[in-house]
């Protein structure tokens, strides 16, 4: 059974029209998720592309020199639906809402290939509590807003720390209030200023000390 965690919709009219605009994978899955895709982002020197094709469970994240074109690394990822590079070039950022056969929705790797960090993101992590999030059965697991997710990668002792994202929201938040919605019931479904996603990344485990 799909699990849903939302802010309670006291307003049948809400709750009836909420169900009907609900992400695909808030009810069961049909069958596995077996798509494809082709993602790019560019941020200062660096340019990232990210591949995948869930037909033979393969994905990576070409990292480019956005000058020269030279391939700097390339490495095994996550199934992703978001691409992004910071500002300086320095972190290429993927995200995904993406679960099917897919352990980690969140990827984070440096330029120069020294910090790589992969971690799964579900509705059931207490990062989320408050959060909307929905999951089906196998397929997908909402948990940010695909079409403007806004990250943001917070550093801390030389290293990501923190990465933000904008919450996941109802299609219904992409128009205006519908008809039938009140004041109180639309600001409590579609929040202005908007809710963040807040994943602190936790530091590599250290090595064991040698006898």
């Amino acid at each position: 059974m799909s699990r849903v965690k939302r802010p309670v919709l006291r307003s049948r009219c809400l709750i009836a029209i909420a169900l009907a605009v609900a992400a695909p994978g808030a009810r069961a899955d049909f069958q596995a998720y077996s798509g494809t895709a082709n993602l790019k982002a560019r941020g200062g020197p660096t340019t990232a592309e990210h591949h995948h094709d869930w037909r033979k469970h393969e994905a990576y994240v070409r990292i480019l020199d956005s000058q020269s074109g030279r391939e700097l690394r390339k490495l095994t990822s996550p199934a992703l639906t978001t691409l992004w590079v910071t500002p300086d070039g320095a972190y290429v950022v993927g995200l995904s809402q993406i679960k099917s056969e897919n352990r980690n929705q969140l990827f984070v790797v440096s330029r120069d290939g020294s910090f790589v960090h992969q971690e799964g993101v579900l509705c059931s992590d207490p990062r989320l509590d408050g959060l909307p999030c929905t999951e089906s059965t196998t397929n997908a697991v909402f948990w940010y807003d695909e079409t403007q997710p806004d990250i943001d990668l917070a550093l801390g002792g030389g290293r990501p720390s923190e990465l933000s994202v904008n919450d996941w929201r109802s299609r219904l938040c992409r128009g205006q209030r519908p008809e039938g919605f009140e004041e109180k019931e639309w600001r409590e479904l579609c929040p202005e200023p908007r809710r963040r996603v807040r994943l602190r990344l936790s530091p590599p485990a250290a090595a064991p000390a040698r006898p």
